[in-house]
């Protein structure tokens, strides 16, 4: 018998369940936790109902990971959802008026999505009367000089979304990851780990904060059977 310890982190391959195709390497996640345990129900007996039988029920546990680098890809798997390319972004930007009555704005605005107001009047009232053709806008008794907020929303063909919606479900995956052992002689060892068939749970919780820690995420799994009851399994070489 080795005598083994581990203080090493998991990197591990995500990889769709039904088809075998890797999905994401995770090799910059901070935790990596597993939790297992198989249900037992007893039949009791004589004065005190003492348990006499123990029938071992099912399987249930989770893997649960947590990473300061955040792929978006890996807030999908939160979201029940995939990454779809293409979105519609807000935008908001303060441009000077140099010549009476005209602006240029960085990107072209979305049809009907342009509002402008003063700088000093930003979103007071009603917004300045505009015209707009792509990305040159005529702002109705603007004087050179002045300034003008102007809000709309661009198309971006580049852009990688995730969208939370009740209609999403879970796809299923499987895990195959490893880490470092070290024994007492001082020989290091592989421990592979597996998890045969795992569903992320729908639940994301972020913290945007520009003056403590780095955001983090955490992304749960639930242990499901395969089709042989298979759950998850460690190998040591």
């Amino acid at each position: 018998m080795k005598k083994t310890a581990n203080k090493c982190g998991v990197n591990f391959t995500l990889r769709e369940y039904s088809t075998g195709k890797p999905y994401l390497y995770f090799d910059f996640i901070n935790e990596y936790a597993e939790d297992l345990k198989r249900d037992r129900e007893f039949a009791t007996g004589g004065q005190y109902a003492a348990n006499l039988v123990g029938f071992d029920g099912k399987t249930e546990g989770t893997i649960k990971i947590s990473t300061q680098i955040i792929p978006i890809e890996v807030i999908a798997l939160a979201a029940g959802g995939n990454v779809a390319t293409g979105a519609e972004i807000a935008a908001r930007e303060i441009i000077k008026v140099t010549e009476a009555g005209k602006i240029t704005l960085s990107e072209e605005p979305i049809a009907g999505s342009l509002y402008v107001y003063k700088l000093d009047k930003d979103c007071e009232g009603e917004p300045a009367a505009t015209t707009a053709t792509a990305k040159a806008v005529t702002i109705e008794g603007a004087a050179a000089g002045e300034k003008y907020v102007a809000y709309y929303f661009k198309t971006s063909a580049d852009a990688k979304t995730v969208v939370f919606n009740e209609n999403n479900t879970s796809d299923f995956y499987t895990i195959d990851g490893y880490t470092k052992m070290k024994d007492t002689d001082g020989l290091d060892s592989v421990e592979y780990v597996k998890g045969y068939k795992l569903q992320p749970q729908q639940a994301i919780a972020l913290t945007y904060n520009g003056g403590s820690d780095p955001i983090s995420l955490n992304v749960t799994f639930d242990i499901l059977a395969d089709d042989e009851g298979n759950t998850y399994s460690h190998i040591r070489v």
